[in-house]
C-alpha cells in the first residue's frame, strides 16, 4: 500500500514504503544541485554513482501504477543517462545522511563556486586530467564564458578542479600544471 506523504501540482514526489520515506530521483538531484552549488546534470551524474556505489539505496518500477517498487541493485546502475527503471526513487535516508556530510561552500557567491558551477556545467562527469584538458586553454574558455572571473590564477582554477571532481565523484583528474 502507497501513502503519498508530499507533492506538489505534478504528484507526490515522496513517498512512505517499506517502513520508511523514499524521494523522487529527480527531486533529489535538484535538492542535491541547489545544496552543493552544481549544475543539475553534475547532480544527476552524481547520484547515479552513489546508487551504483550502494551509498545511497534506491527502488524502482516500470509501472508505478500496477506494482509495488522493488529494490535496484548497485549492479544495474550504468554510467549512461539513463535510469534503470523509468519511476526511482532513492532512500530519504541515505541521501540525507550523505548530503549532510557534504562540507559546506563557505565561498558560495564568490569565484569559486561560480568557477565549480562553470566546471560542471562544461564538463557533467567531471573535469577530464591535463592531457586530455590543458589547464591553459581551459582557463581561457572560463575567462571568455564570465570575465568577472579575471584575475584567474591555476591555483585557484586547481581548486576549483578538485572541488568540481570531489562532488561528481570524479576526484583522480585534479591535475593543473600543462
Amino acid at each position: 500500500m502507497k501513502f503519498y506523504l508530499r507533492g506538489d501540482i505534478h504528484g507526490p514526489w515522496e513517498q512512505d514504503l517499506y517502513g520508511e520515506r523514499w524521494f523522487d530521483f529527480d527531486r533529489a538531484a535538484n535538492e542535491l544541485a541547489d545544496k552543493l552549488v552544481i549544475h543539475p546534470s553534475a547532480a544527476q551524474a552524481q547520484l547515479r554513482k552513489l546508487c551504483a556505489s550502494g551509498e545511497i539505496r534506491a527502488i524502482g518500477t516500470d509501472n508505478p501504477s500496477e506494482e509495488q517498487p522493488t529494490p535496484i541493485p548497485p549492479s544495474q546502475w550504468h554510467e549512461e543517462d539513463d535510469l534503470p527503471r523509468p519511476d526511482v526513487l532513492v532512500s530519504n535516508i541515505d541521501f540525507y545522511n550523505w548530503l549532510n556530510r557534504q562540507p559546506a561552500n563557505p565561498t558560495a557567491g564568490g569565484k569559486q563556486s561560480r568557477l565549480v558551477r562553470l566546471l560542471a556545467e562544461m564538463f557533467p562527469g567531471g573535469v577530464p586530467n591535463r592531457a586530455d584538458c590543458p589547464r591553459e586553454p581551459l582557463k581561457a574558455e572560463l575567462l571568455k564564458r564570465d570575465p568577472s572571473l579575471k584575475p584567474l590564477d591555476l591555483k585557484t582554477l586547481k581548486t576549483a578542479i578538485e572541488t568540481c571532481n570531489r562532488v561528481v565523484g570524479n576526484a583522480r583528474n585534479t591535475s593543473v600544471s600543462d
